[in-house]
């Protein structure tokens, strides 16, 4: 029941808000490659573009990161970047493992890739919520 001092707009921006985020969301594709030699990270490296064309897919999982003010998702993404592995893991991520044994000597050899990958971001003054879509 819709009380009468007109307070429906209102519960519309509310209920707006809360469930149609991903409408007014930027999109975005991410990449990601690691190399890892011998248990020590020798090569890292994030790629973060906007995509150029509207991405198709359903929205996956989504996390929550500190933005500290900042608006570039690269720094964003840097200064939480367990969070988002774990996103990264559950999406689409590639593990290429090489070991050797050698007189006595273990070498391992192992690869992380993310392919490139689409994802919907919505940066507001505290937090950025970034989704996946497959």
């Amino acid at each position: 029941m819709r009380s009468r001092d007109g307070d429906r707009p209102l519960t519309l921006t509310i209920c707006a808000l809360i469930f149609l985020p991903h409408l007014w969301a930027d999109e975005y594709i991410i990449s990601y490659r690691a190399v890892v030699r011998d248990a020590i990270i020798v090569d890292e490296k994030l790629n973060v573009s906007r995509a150029m064309q509207k991405c198709e897919g359903r929205h996956t999982t989504s996390i929550l990161l500190e933005t500290g003010g900042s608006d570039d998702l690269h720094q964003i993404i840097a200064r939480e970047h367990d969070t988002f592995f774990s996103l990264m893991q559950q999406s689409a991520l590639h593990i290429d493992h090489h070991e050797k044994n050698i007189d006595a000597t273990n070498q391992s050899h192992t690869i992380l890739t993310m392919p490139p990958q689409c994802f919907t971001v919505d940066i507001n003054q505290d937090l950025a919520k970034i989704t996946a879509l497959k």
